[in-house]
């Protein structure tokens, strides 16, 4: 069943003081509380882990994002992980369903919450699975009651049609923006996977991916084509 708009079993709701946090000395806590800027400011220095649950690979073949997942799932239970000025020596090659700690910096890229000035990646082998959410996919569009909440979590919306394959291009965006919007106003757009655009009235039993806030509207980022049934 799609959820409310409250939150769920995993969230960590202990406050954390990371007032005194360095890059040397980083704040420990949870993917929830990195999440929510009331609870850990911006330009913190945190370690969390989580599980791989999506990657960017630029046209240098280096992963420019990853996405990284607290397995207990729910609201604030994701990330993005911004890559490319990390201060680690060497990018490591990452897994889906790996498990991570990671240690960078908290930040507001355009209203999107990630972790940027990567500095320490330690990999852990294969974490514990995650399931994607089942929503309800105008909760999770832009000006949806959850779309906030669920960036960066892995969704799936079900039994969807397409209503739009031109969508009004955002901002810093530019033609062609490759986008589609399905049944309750969500974008679906090409961030992680080359596809080729559906057309009107075309149906989809489900399409799993990961939220993100770009360019001023939420998107679901299908991670490959078998995401897209």
């Amino acid at each position: 069943t799609p959820m409310a708009g409250t939150p769920m079993a995993g969230t960590d709701m202990m406050p954390t003081d990371c007032s005194s946090a360095s890059v040397e000395a980083p704040c420990v806590t949870s993917i929830y509380n990195a999440r929510q800027i009331n609870i850990v400011p911006n330009l913190v220095s945190v370690e969390i882990q989580g599980v791989v649950t999506a990657i960017r690979i630029n046209d240098e073949g280096n992963a420019s994002h990853i996405v990284i997942q607290d397995p207990n799932g729910g609201p604030y239970s994701g990330i993005w992980i911004y890559l490319n000025d990390h201060n680690t020596e060497a990018l490591p090659i990452f897994s889906l369903g790996e498990s991570l700690i990671l240690s960078g910096q908290t930040a507001d890229h355009y209203g999107q919450r990630q972790i940027k000035s990567v500095t320490s990646i330690i990999q852990q082998g294969s974490g514990a699975g995650v399931s994607p959410m089942i929503v309800n996919p105008t909760d999770v569009a832009t000006n949806g009651i959850n779309a906030e909440s669920m960036e960066a979590v892995l969704v799936t919306v079900q039994q969807v049609s397409v209503e739009n394959v031109n969508p009004q291009v955002g901002p810093g965006d530019r033609d062609p923006i490759n986008e589609f919007v399905v049944t309750g106003g969500l974008r679906v757009d090409d961030y992680l996977l080359n596809y080729t655009l559906p057309m009107i009235g075309d149906q989809f039993s489900a399409i799993t991916g990961v939220l993100r806030l770009g360019n001023g509207d939420y998107k679901l980022i299908p991670r490959s084509i078998e995401d897209m049934q």
